[in-house]
């Protein structure tokens, strides 16, 4: 595996587990802030997707 690839393996673990850190806390929260908090989610969730695509990208160059 590449370097580059390598790399970007790392910063989508670390993408995963913030994500997971930020559900942990979605169920203290008041709940004019869980729209935000479901938000920030699906905002975490696409990033994770595009780091896939972009290491898959990188794995076939």
């Amino acid at each position: 595996m590449s370097e580059r690839a390598d790399v970007l393996q790392e910063g989508i673990w670390r993408l995963i587990e913030a994500a997971a850190a930020l559900s942990m806390y979605k169920f203290c929260l008041p709940d004019r802030l869980r729209a935000e908090h479901d938000e920030a989610e699906l905002l975490m969730i696409e990033l994770i997707d595009r780091f896939y695509k972009l290491r898959g990208a990188v794995l076939e160059a």
